[in-house]
């Protein structure tokens, strides 16, 4: 009774026996789990089984790839710090990073009434458009951008210390290579010290001057209202 149960529960391979005219009832041995384990283990450690160097391991050469090793690094504990203001920050900041802005800042220079009797001279470019191939040209011709005065800088603290108002000569240098640098004849610079985008807040600036190569105005920025707003024409 015990040799059908024996074949029931192992794999069997049936051989036809000649001498006997008998099919005969062959077992095959398992592997041990033992075995297996060992197997799977060499797998994920060491890329082998069974001694052999696992294919998908090898490289077109024929190989066997270098092992990839993680690191770990240590995670900073330390407290990020603001960065430390500029000793250098100047009097008078421009910016165009607003909706319709366009400028470029060129250069400051402080002249503390010695010239025009102006305090600060600061010097803008505008903004080229992007290059066009089939005139060969970058046009520009509209400027707009922010102008505030910084009340913690230096100068306010050294130069112009007791001063309530600073007055500020704007030169727009490239202005006499605009695409249309005739339209700057007699034209009057707009100006607002509220919003940008209020079209009742614009007017204009009387001393505007334009000599063929720059266009220039002067503003009053007093420490109550240190910002102004300056444009060719209001955004729209």
């Amino acid at each position: 009774m015990m040799l059908p149960l024996l074949a029931l529960c192992l794999p069997t391979v049936r051989s036809f026996s000649s001498r006997t005219n008998r099919l005969a009832v062959i077992p095959i041995r398992q592997r041990s789990t033992v075995t297996l384990a060992g197997s799977l283990r060499d797998l994920l450690e060491n890329n082998t089984v069974d001694g052999r160097v696992n294919p998908g391991t090898m490289d077109i050469n024929g190989q066997e790839k270098a092992k990839a090793t993680a690191t770990c690094r240590p995670v900073s504990t330390a407290v990020a710090t603001p960065p430390a203001r500029s000793a250098a920050q100047p009097v008078i900041s421009i910016s165009d990073s607003f909706d319709g802005g366009n400028a470029e800042f060129s250069g400051l220079k402080l002249v503390d009434g010695e010239e025009d009797f102006c305090d600060v001279h600061v010097t803008v470019n505008i903004r080229k458009d992007p290059f066009t191939e089939l005139e060969s040209k970058e046009h520009f011709q509209y400027f707009s951008f922010r102008s505030t005065l910084n009340r913690d800088a230096p100068a306010m603290k050294g130069l112009f210390q007791g001063k309530k108002s600073i007055k500020v000569k704007y030169i727009l240098e490239n202005a006499g290579e605009a695409s249309y640098a005739h339209a700057f004849r007699g034209y009057s610079t707009f100006y607002t010290q509220t919003s940008p985008f209020d079209p009742d807040s614009w007017r204009r600036k009387d001393d505007t001057a334009f000599d063929g190569g720059a266009l220039t105005w002067t503003h009053v920025h007093d420490l109550d209202s240190p910002t102004a707003c300056f444009a060719y024409f209001p955004p729209y």
